[in-house]
């Protein structure tokens, strides 16, 4: 599959801080091909594992498709998928057969809703398309993309356990409330709609995510006029700016533009506007009436998250490597016990005619647990378990305009609420 240096699944970055891949390509070294980069990182364990999943749900798919696969995950293909992993040395978790299960079943039978009633030749799977206008640049491949004649729907599928990714219900008034998943899947519609494929039709879009052990759908429907509005005049044109400075090589004035959005990019250890900004707060007083400055040093705590574990890794790589850093040294972990042969402490009790049940601790598992066990031996979680549950009471928290959550009324106006309700 070809990678972009400017493509969709960075599309929210790009949007927010359109500078950020020049920098991340001119802070790493090229690849051996000599072309520039914007991370070095290697693949780690949960993107190989999303990297199966997406092959397996395409094979699934296109099988369905020929009518040679029903619209439903087998036992079968459970072994399958479970062998193919272990052939890849690819740990699939303790629960391999459930872990297939969670990503692909219900993910699966999603798909066949939404696709079984249309013409296999207007379904496009694993579909790359570049821009036009910088096609070695600009460009991704769409997961699932089909058309009708109303509308053209894309669908972005997701089999992470991070943060979950669903659309809101309606396109947020403020563009800077745009989540990363909006941005991605729009980045992919304006692709389509560059190539004139949306020809005048709506544009539904759809997020995909099998989170744990749950496959949540959200979709976003968008007339032909407002989705023109946000990929031609909010997310395209920063896009397009991205383009033109890693065409050029030089930054616009403005381009680079630290926030929360820092936390995951890999430029954060060589950014010199976020290094400017971290310097500003370091400095800030932060008082009830300054609640802007207070907003601008949360968003930075975001982005330091990641920052903090990186620079750590390069210290500590610098200090076992011989170099003197002030301030800082090597020191021994603090260790902690574990039992050596917990079969051999209980005969010891037994020996001594110890009770072993004064050692040991039961505990029920969580409703989460208990749930995911309800579902691997078909049992109904709610019917066995739903009057024993309680939820934990509701409070109120801060959360960045981006949250999929509903925004919250001040407490001031709840006491009035309930004051009217009782009178």
């Amino acid at each position: 599959m070809k990678h972009w240096p400017i493509g969709g699944s960075t599309a929210g970055r790009t949007y927010r801080c359109p500078g950020w891949a020049l920098a991340a390509s001119q802070g790493f070294r090229p690849a051996p091909s000599g072309a520039r980069v914007v991370s070095n990182a290697t693949p780690g364990l949960p993107a190989k594992r999303g990297t199966f999943c997406h092959a397996q749900l395409e094979w699934l798919v296109r099988e369905a498709l020929k009518g040679a696969h029903d619209w439903a995950l087998s036992d079968d293909d459970i072994t399958l998928f479970v062998g193919a992993a272990r052939a890849q040395a690819l740990d699939l978790t303790d629960d391999p057969r459930g872990y297939v299960r969670d990503k692909l079943g219900h993910a699966f039978e999603t798909l066949g809703e939404l696709l079984q009633a249309t013409p296999a030749g207007k379904v496009l799977i694993e579909y790359s398309i570049a821009a036009d206008w910088a096609p070695e640049i600009v460009g991704g491949t769409v997961d699932y993309a089909w058309i009708t004649d109303d509308e053209i729907h894309v669908l972005d599928y997701k089999s992470g356990d991070g943060a979950l990714h669903m659309l809101p219900r309606e396109l947020p008034d403020s563009p800077d409330a745009y989540p990363d998943i909006l941005c991605q899947l729009v980045f992919y519609a304006g692709m389509l709609f560059d190539a004139d494929m949306v020809e005048g039709r709506g544009v539904c879009l759809h997020a995909l995510h099998a989170h744990r052990d749950t496959t949540i759908h959200t979709w976003l429907s968008l007339t032909h006029e407002q989705f023109a509005h946000v990929w031609e005049k909010l997310v395209g044109p920063a896009v397009e700016d991205a383009a033109d400075m890693w065409d050029a090589g030089a930054f616009l004035p403005g381009a680079l533009r630290p926030g929360a959005h820092c936390q995951y990019c890999p430029t954060q250890p060589f950014c010199p506007a976020l290094e400017d900004k971290l310097r500003a707060a370091a400095r800030a007083k932060l008082t009830p009436e300054a609640l802007e400055r207070t907003a601008e040093i949360l968003e930075l705590a975001e982005a330091l998250k990641g920052l903090e574990t990186h620079a750590k890794e390069l210290m500590q790589a610098a200090l076992e490597g011989g170099q003197d850093v002030p301030g800082w040294k090597l020191v021994q972990k603090r260790r902690s016990r574990s039992w050596l042969d917990e079969a051999g402490v209980l005969a010891a009790f037994k020996a001594q005619r110890i009770d072993p049940a004064l050692f040991l601790k039961t505990s029920l598992l969580t409703p989460a647990q208990a749930e995911k066990v309800c579902k691997q031996h078909d049992l109904d979680p709610e019917t066995l378990l739903g009057e024993h549950i309680a939820l934990s009471p509701t409070e109120l928290t801060i959360a960045p305009e981006s949250d999929s959550r509903p925004s919250q009324p001040p407490l001031e106006a709840l006491i009035d609420q309930l004051a009217t309700l009782e009178h």
